[in-house]
């Protein structure tokens, strides 16, 4: 797919400036079809794909949880969460972090293991429910009086 919207874009920078506007109007209708691909018809710079990258502190509320998930994977708090770390982290051990608070967990879509043994969680977050591929989750002696309706959809589960 990066191919072909590389492809795209240098197709249309050789259009705008080689050939009539009227085709490389008709080139920039079809890029609308390629899903972050924009293309410019001045002379600014042409934007391949728009990321959107996020830090461990803006991606966690809570500044410490921010910080030990980010230690796990070897990095600061204003460190970037690169599309390799969501896409590989399968198991996130938080054991022992005083943790008291998990939101922005759900970017780890891929999520199988999340021990979360002896922190100081008082609820989960609603999101966790979006952990789909979460099949074990330990909440061992943490202060949790109820768990959300969202884990509901973990159908794959073991608590």
């Amino acid at each position: 797919m990066k191919k072909l919207i590389t492809s795209v874009l240098i197709l249309s920078v050789l259009l705008n400036m080689c050939v009539s506007n009227s085709l490389f109007a008709k080139l920039q209708t079809i890029s609308q079809a390629v899903p972050d691909c924009a293309i410019s018809t001045d002379n600014e710079p042409i934007n391949a794909v728009s990321q959107t990258s996020v830090t461990f502190a803006q991606q966690f509320p809570n500044r410490h949880t921010a910080e030990v998930i980010a230690a796990r994977f070897n990095r600061g708090a204003d460190s970037e969460i690169t599309d390799d770390i969501i896409s590989k982290c399968t198991d996130l051990p938080l054991r022992n972090s005083e943790l008291t608070d998990i939101s922005g967990i759900e970017i780890f879509a891929n999520l199988a293991r999340l021990d979360l043994f002896s922190n100081d969680l008082t609820t989960l977050p609603d999101s966790i429910g979006s952990l789909l591929k979460l099949s074990n989750l330990i909440l061992t002696n943490n202060q949790l009086k109820t768990l959300p309706d969202s884990m509901k959809n973990l159908s794959n589960l073991f608590l």
